[in-house]
Order: structure tokens, then C-alpha cells, then sequence
């Protein structure tokens, strides 16, 4: 290996730890805005019928805000994509397992969307930028 060259397992090791961190910490933002939306629907300050609206854009939030942070660990704007879609995934289980079914309809592929809509926003945000030549 020359002087510049990594082997091949840190990289893959720090890729899995920022789309896992990313992942985590979209999960815990998006809930907790749902949180905050539950408690503005049940005080009446929020239409019940926002719900479905609502758990796009904590989708989206969390995905974004959890994939800038997952890529701390390895700049890549796959990794950002990657915590938005495991975030959708994460969020698809809960579900299953808490409602006994999987979502029907546009409900399961609108929540995918945001996440993965976020989750490569950060992506394009965290980006390095590059550098002008000099002449």
C-alpha cells in the first residue's frame, strides 16, 4: 500500500457508521417532531387531518438533519442518502409492528420519498467544495 492509500475496511466501516449515526439521529429528530405534532393535535392547535402531511415533513427533516450529521464520519453524498433510507425503513417496521400492517396505499411510498428526498439533500449539502486552481 502506498503512503496515501487506506485499506478498504476503514472506509466501509466508517461508511456503515455514518449512515447508522445518520440514521439514529434522523429517527430520534423525526419522532420527536411527531411528538410535538401529536401534542399540537390533541390541544387542537393542528387539524387532525394534517397527520399524514405532518409525518412527510418530520420524514424529510429528520432525513436531512441526520444525514449532514452522518457524514461526519465519511463524506459522501451516499451517505446522507442511505440514512434516509434507512429511516424509511426504520419508520416502515415501527409501523408494522405497532399497527400489525404494513401501510396501504401512498402513505408507506410518500414517507420513502421525504426520507429519500432529505437524506440526498444532505448529501448535496454536506458535500466538499472544490478547490479553484491556481495559476
Amino acid at each position: 500500500m502506498g503512503k496515501g492509500k487506506e485499506s478498504p475496511q476503514p472506509l466501509v466501516i466508517r461508511t456503515a457508521l455514518g449512515v447508522s449515526a445518520g440514521a439514529v439521529i434522523a429517527l430520534v429528530i423525526c419522532l420527536g417532531l411527531l411528538a410535538i405534532a401529536a401534542a399540537g393535535i390533541a390541544r387542537g392547535w393542528l387539524a387532525e387531518d394534517w397527520s399524514g402531511r405532518i409525518t412527510v415533513a418530520a420524514a424529510l427533516v429528520g432525513a436531512f438533519i441526520g444525514g449532514v450529521c452522518g457524514q461526519r464520519w465519511y463524506r459522501h453524498p451516499l451517505v446522507g442518502l442511505g440514512s434516509g433510507l434507512v429511516l424509511c425503513l426504520i419508520l416502515l417496521a415501527v409501523g408494522a409492528l405497532l399497527l400489525d400492517s404494513l401501510p396501504t396505499g401512498g402513505e408507506g411510498l410518500g414517507v420513502l420519498l421525504a426520507a429519500a428526498v432529505g437524506g440526498g439533500l444532505a448529501g448535496l449539502a454536506a458535500r466538499p467544495r472544490r478547490k479553484k486552481k491556481r495559476r
